[in-house]
């Protein structure tokens, strides 16, 4: 009987933990789709940005420069959020206008930055 009774409470402490360490690991997973951009938010364990930055360009708790690109991850869910959105495309018969909300002010009387070799925009910190 203290056999059966010890097996049943080494069976009712093991499982549950195995299901606890399970549920973590899978809620970590990741998905970013071909047409998609994973917008990765760190929601502890780091310093606070500098006033008047919103975006996190050295590890700062806050949404992140670097971005997931198309593939399988896995992020801790207590310390990040991943969003899924989906990818700009603009084609060669296109134009388009690039605001930034983050980053160096504009000299006064210019209307227009100048030009940074930032990858096509791919870049968030050198943009």
């Amino acid at each position: 009987m203290a056999d059966i009774l010890g097996f049943s409470l080494f069976y009712l402490i093991l499982v549950p933990i195995i299901v606890i360490v399970g549920l973590f690991f899978v809620s970590g997973i990741v998905y970013i789709g071909r047409y998609d951009i994973g917008i990765q938010t760190k929601k502890m364990f780091g310093t606070k940005m500098p006033q008047g930055k919103i975006i996190a360009c050295n590890g700062e708790i806050g949404i992140q420069a670097d971005t997931l690109m198309p593939g399988l991850y896995w992020r801790n869910p207590f310390t990040w959020k991943i969003e899924k959105e989906k990818v700009t495309v603009i084609t060669e018969e296109q134009v388009a206008t690039i605001e930034a909300i983050d980053g160096d002010v504009i000299p006064t009387g210019r209307l227009l930055a100048n030009s940074v070799e930032c990858n096509n925009f791919q870049d968030a910190k050198l943009f």
